[in-house]
């Protein structure tokens, strides 16, 4: 039976009927999840726990027992991973667990490397690994294409002023060399030192009983990534376009966002005034996830998802918008500024839910229940 489990409550396709995430059924090489008309299955049989859709899961739902690292004493301290194809001998009779080795380098979440070089001052990443474009599982990526992304992710680190360590990818032979120096924790004291220390920060890294759960960690790394307020704020991770021509101001993103990445504040004039009926819609991307919910959700397409690698042109998007009395039902409303009507009955000033002539996505919210 595989370890992987599965907080259903967190996962999109709970959350909003007809969800168009596939993240964990485009991740696994194995076709152990499937998306199916009537929702998401998953296939226990199939599964062999390497990892890659718990990486990929963008509302941390999926969670494995993480592997335990090992670190080499050397100068400069160097972090050592290794997958099971890597060309390393088999681990010693008897040895329960063997550090550093895990079945696939492709299923350890940015968050989680983060958190291992954090706590163990490490310096360099020395990843050793079988040839991807060989492996059974089939990963679309290799080696080469992790240290890129690593590298990108410590540009947005740098920004923050912290320092990741750089990847290196390193041979079997080499890899073994330094796995002789090793300063790997015992799980023994590992089990006693969870007890009894706290963790050093609220979000940071914490020594824990027994193998902690790995996710993939997005709102802890972009929140590590949010940038300090004398500093210039970097490109967002993941970030959501918002078309004023097409959003109606429903407020549905806002509402299931888990990330709070949609705010709603009376503007500031010029003379320091604020004018309570209007609002402005801002979007603070460096929040964001990339989860696709509010995607999934805005049925006007007004929404666009990017993700990392693509520039945001210019500061981040401020929309406002206006108050008005919607003349069929009398209920007050927000609409956005725009440059030309969405719709004809969008000239006469009615409400969202007047102009559909029912609720909008009654039937396509399954749950909306908060989580940290």
């Amino acid at each position: 039976m595989p370890q992987l489990t599965v907080d259903a409550e967190r996962c999109a396709h709970q959350r909003i009927a007809d969800s168009r995430c596939r993240a964990c059924v485009d991740a696994c090489p194995h076709n152990a999840w499937q998306l199916h008309p009537d929702g998401l299955g998953f296939d226990t049989d199939a599964c062999d726990d390497c990892g890659q859709c718990v990486a990929a899961c963008p509302l941390e739902a999926l969670a494995l027992p993480a592997p335990l690292p090992a670190v080499a004493d050397t100068r400069p301290r160097a972090l050592l991973l290794a997958c099971e194809h890597a060309g390393l001998p088999d681990r010693a009779p008897g040895a329960s667990q063997t550090a550093g080795r895990v079945r696939c380098v492709h299923g350890l979440s940015p968050d989680l490397l983060m958190e291992w070089s954090t706590h163990h001052r490490a310096e360099v990443l020395r990843v050793a690994t079988g040839d991807c474009t060989r492996c059974e599982r089939g990963p679309r990526d290799t080696q080469a294409d992790l240290a890129h992304r690593w590298q990108q992710l410590s540009g947005h680190a740098a920004l923050h002023g912290q320092q990741l360590p750089r990847w290196q990818a390193t041979t079997a032979t080499q890899w073994q060399a330094l796995a002789r120096q090793t300063d790997q924790p015992d799980p023994g004291r590992r089990r006693f030192f969870g007890a009894v220390v706290p963790s050093s920060s609220p979000g940071g890294p914490s020594l824990v009983a027994g193998p902690t759960p790995h996710t993939s960690g997005r709102t802890r790394l972009v929140r590590q990534l949010q940038p300090a307020e004398s500093t210039q704020a970097p490109a967002p991770l993941w970030w959501v376009a918002v078309d004023p021509n097409r959003c109606t101001a429903c407020m549905a993103c806002q509402a299931i966002c888990p990330a709070e990445a949609f705010c709603l504040h009376p503007p500031q004039h010029t003379d320091g005034t604020t004018n309570s009926a209007d609002q402005d819609w801002t979007m603070e991307m460096n929040r964001c996830t990339g989860c696709g919910l509010c995607i999934d959700l805005c049925d006007s397409h007004a929404l666009t998802l990017h993700g990392p690698g693509t520039p945001r042109p210019g500061p981040p998007q401020r929309v406002r918008l206006h108050s008005r009395d919607c003349p069929s039902c009398r209920v007050r409303f927000l609409t956005p500024h725009r440059t030309t009507p969405h719709s004809p009955t969008e000239v006469a000033g009615r409400c969202p839910a007047c102009q559909r002539g029912r609720l909008p996505r009654a039937d396509r919210v399954v749950q909306t229940r908060p989580y940290p």
